[in-house]
């Protein structure tokens, strides 16, 4: 399999030689409209994750800040705002609600008809789970479903936020001992979220095992599928010397980034109570990423809205 950084280059260098230009939605904050260049179904695929965990070294992700905003997602299941510690959703901001609409962490927080509680001694005495905890149950109880699917896109609730959700859809499926998830992404901006070992690949890389130790499985292979992965004008005329001397520095190496999560996330029984504790009580001082030394690198980024 190829290094993670490896996969970034190329992609960079593909989009930048075979992208297609178009205009966005998206405006600057002076009011300009935004073009970008990208390309259609970007797939990366990545074996043996925690020990090859997928983020880049070729300038520095801040891996606290997006494994914050996974659990504040999945974890929390929340869209208000300052239950987020960082700012990055402020500017999405929905009719000054203090969220960011029925997106992201409202949509898995929603009880859905057919999604059958099994367990009222893990869930409580209700009807119907919600896709999180649906996800918990099918994985420990019904291991060979091949319908262990995670969507947030609720079309019943595009007109209700700012944004629908970009990174929109996880499939999971438990080979013997091992957890492997498929991850569907309808749009991608390449440099600040949705390249190889970027901030989402981050986040799901990290969902992906940290799910699979509270389920006492191994993270198996981690797919990364970007349907519209682009790249924003100005970031490229921005920070073109950085991308141009990445372009032609393609020889460096850097040690394979090791994921560790604390040992008390261990459920040796693959019992569902046991998982569902460990899930919800996880902390962000529970893991450490090993070898992790990024180049000290800073982008241009601004973002688009």
């Amino acid at each position: 399999m190829k290094e993670v950084n490896q996969i970034f280059l190329e992609q960079l260098d593909n989009i930048k030689e075979n992208g297609f230009t178009k205009s966005t939605r998206a405006c600057w904050k002076n009011g300009e409209k935004a073009k970008t260049i990208g390309i259609f179904q970007s797939v990366q695929k990545y074996c043996d994750i925690q020990n090859n965990f997928p983020i880049l070294s070729l300038r520095n992700i801040n891996h606290k800040a997006a494994i914050d905003e996974i659990l504040w997602i999945f974890q929390k299941r929340s869209n208000k705002l300052n239950e987020l510690n960082s700012k990055i959703w402020n500017s999405w901001n929905f009719k000054n609600t203090g969220t960011i609409g029925n997106s992201y962490g409202y949509i898995l927080n929603k009880k859905y008809k057919g999604l059958n509680n099994n367990h009222p001694e893990v869930f409580g005495n209700k009807e119907n789970l919600n896709l999180v905890e649906y996800l918990f149950q099918q994985i420990c109880d019904n291991p060979n479903d091949r319908r262990i699917i995670v969507s947030l896109y609720d079309f019943e609730e595009l007109n209700n936020t700012n944004l629908p959700p970009c990174a929109f859809e996880t499939l999971w499926s438990v080979e013997k001992n091992k957890l492997h998830m498929s991850l569907i992404q309808r749009s991608g901006d390449f440099f600040p979220a949705a390249s190889a070992g970027g901030w989402n690949e981050v986040q799901y890389g990290f969902l992906q095992c940290l799910v699979a130790q509270c389920c006492g499985l191994e993270p198996g292979n981690f797919l990364h599928l970007v349907q519209d992965l682009h790249i924003y004008d100005k970031h490229l005329i921005e920070n073109k010397e950085k991308i141009e001397k990445w372009l032609k520095e393609k020889n460096d190496n850097f040690e394979p980034v090791i994921l560790k999560i604390s040992e008390k996330i261990n459920n040796p029984e693959r019992n569902l109570k046991k998982a569902w504790e460990l899930f919800e009580n996880f902390k962000l001082e529970d893991y450490i990423l090993e070898n992790y030394n990024p180049k000290n690198i800073k982008l241009k980024l601004e973002i688009a809205i």
